[in-house]
């Protein structure tokens, strides 16, 4: 979106002259040691587990997605252990918040995971028959990692993979390879703990899969009987040689047995890693999941009608980065027919997590609109249409202006107004400025009694449209749900929940991509009938920065900015708490 550049020069000028810069990220470390803060730098990783040349039975070769495949995962030493899963389109991500492992250190260090989390002591390895995928041990290591970079991780097979084809010689015809059984010695019990593979105290005969192919624990069989081929009561045994079955991990050795009426001939092709092991370089994206929702559960992108009540609008998975799987298309579902929706859910606290953070969302840091609602704790929600001003959806903050903050601590009179936080934020510096708050309701009751004031008191031309459009709104617009707040002004911080999720210093907090929110909230306000947030366009916050400039958000990237109050291009949402 194309600026007025000598607004936006004007701009960076204050921020400059009162001291203003960008926050920086919190220190590492102490300048004694390289501790990270605990809770703050959650690992992410990126998995993948392939075999480049396919075999008959498929062992663990691709996540399945279903969400019963558990991985555990480790960094470096540390005793913490996190337990993941592999869900819809190869994404790796804890099973609970609870389970998100988190880096501890700036040093370099390896990271380590399994497949199966659980421990398996012992396994019974020794009939094969139905497939071998639950025995199927995975580890990965990926060495020299840092906690500032994802981590791709290659699962390698623990196992190694034995598989033979019947041939038939001399004596021997196809229809009687039909009625031979075969079996392969080794040990019959396995042992997987924390991604180490040991072997069982039993060894004995392990049925393979019909389609001649079993996995076993890695050990040496050379000059021991290893294939054991019957037939018409006959046993022939195949004792190899050096390097014939010196069975390693993730090594795949095909044998290929000719069956003569009196003795087996047997050749072996002893295939290494670029075989069995996951060799594939295709990544996997790795995600930790914020929270899942089921359609009865109230979420971001629901529908809320003017009963107060709320229907689903599609969303099932938001992850610690702010994106989201959500049903789209044909199978969004719709606005339940003979209800008005008045608005769309944009935040709700089941998707704020406190653990690391300086200023997790909460309807209750409003103090005012926490005591004149105290049952509004679901959420927050936008209006379907967009609010305008003499007919126009764009609008000055206040033509000519003044510092409302003054009024604030000086004529405004409420009988809780000790409560009240002040309308205008300036240190940016500081991640737990005011901007970072939900206040939208109690600047909302400030900028309304200020253009009383103003109206009372001949100064009529200092009225704050913002506040003027929004009494404006309440009487003509789409009524708010019942039992919510009523209709206000957002704050800076509402309207950045609004575009992307929950995070601190949502000053530095913009990006293109940033848009989840905003992209889920467009689909259901489409589908509602609603105006759609614009890309092309700023939206004011209901807090100012100074006298003359005050804070505004684009939802193209849900950046954070200041502008003058009578610049007249930026427009309004109204919001709700329910």
């Amino acid at each position: 979106m194309k600026q007025n550049h000598s607004l936006w020069n004007m701009a960076v000028a204050l921020l400059a002259c009162a001291g203003f810069v960008a926050c920086s990220q919190d220190a590492l470390d102490d300048g004694q040691n390289n501790s990270l803060p605990d809770g703050k730098y959650p690992l992410l990783l990126s998995a993948s587990v392939a075999e480049a040349v396919p075999t008959r039975t498929a062992g663990k070769n691709s996540w399945t997605g279903d969400g019963t495949e558990y991985i555990g995962v480790r960094i470096g030493t540390d005793g913490n252990i996190g337990k993941y899963v592999i869900g819809a389109n190869d994404l790796a991500e804890p099973a609970s918040i609870d389970q998100t492992i988190y880096w501890q250190s700036t040093d370099p260090t390896y990271v380590k995971a399994w497949y199966p989390y659980a421990t398996q002591n012992p396994v019974d390895i020794s009939n094969q028959s139905g497939g071998f995928a639950d025995i199927d041990f995975l580890t990965a290591t990926a060495e020299n990692q840092s906690y500032n970079q994802p981590v791709k991780l290659i699962f390698l097979h623990q196992m190694a993979k034995v598989s033979y084809t019947l041939v038939p010689g001399d004596g021997i015809t196809a229809n009687d390879l039909e009625s031979a059984t075969v079996s392969i010695a080794g040990y019959t019990q396995a042992n997987f703990s924390e991604g180490t593979l040991t072997e069982g105290t039993e060894e004995g005969w392990i049925t393979p899969t019909s389609d001649g192919e079993a996995l076993l624990v890695p050990q040496d069989m050379t000059d021991k009987p290893f294939i054991k081929v019957s037939i018409s009561g006959t046993d022939f045994i195949y004792t190899p040689g050096t390097g014939a079955a010196n069975l390693q991990p993730g090594t795949r050795y095909a044998y290929t047995i000719t069956v003569k009426a009196d003795a087996i001939d047997v050749t072996v092709d002893v295939t290494g890693s670029d075989e069995w092991i996951a060799g594939g370089e295709a990544t996997v994206g790795s995600k930790t999941v914020l929270v899942r929702y089921i359609a009865e559960d109230v979420k971001k992108g629901d529908y809320l009608y003017t009963d107060g009540t709320t229907s689903d609008g599609g969303l099932r998975t938001v992850y610690t980065d702010g994106s989201m799987v959500s049903l789209s298309g044909a199978d969004k579902p719709q606005p339940v027919t003979g209800k008005t929706v008045a608005g769309i859910v944009f935040w709700t606290p089941s998707e704020t997590s406190t653990v690391g953070r300086l200023t997790p969302a909460s309807l209750t840091y409003d103090r005012i609109m926490a005591a004149e609602h105290p049952s509004c704790t679901h959420g927050l929600a936008v209006a379907v249409k967009t609010v305008t001003y003499n007919g126009s959806s764009e609008m000055r903050w206040q033509d000519p202006s003044e510092y409302i903050v003054n009024f604030q601590r000086n004529e405004f009179t409420h009988n809780r107004k000790s409560d009240f936080y002040e309308v205008h934020a300036s240190d940016v510096t500081n991640n737990t400025s005011l901007i970072n708050r939900i206040l939208g309701y109690q600047n909302t009751v400030v900028l309304l009694a200020y253009n009383e004031y103003c109206t009372d008191n001949g100064k009529g031309d200092y009225i704050v449209h913002l506040a003027e459009a929004i009494a404006e709104f309440r009487q003509n617009a789409t009524p708010a749900p019942a039992g919510s707040t009523g209709w206000f002004l957002p704050s800076l911080k509402e309207l950045h929940l609004l575009c992307y999720k929950d995070v601190d210093d949502i000053y530095n907090q913009n990006n293109r991509s940033y848009t989840y929110t905003r992209n889920l909230v467009n689909a259901s306000l489409s589908a509602a009938g609603g105006d759609n947030l614009r890309t092309d366009k700023w939206y004011w916050a209901s807090t100012e920065i100074t006298g003359s400039w005050a804070w505004i958000l684009t939802p193209y990237n849900a950046r954070v900015d200041v502008l003058e109050k009578y610049n007249i291009s930026p427009m309004v949402r109204a919001v709700c708490a329910f």
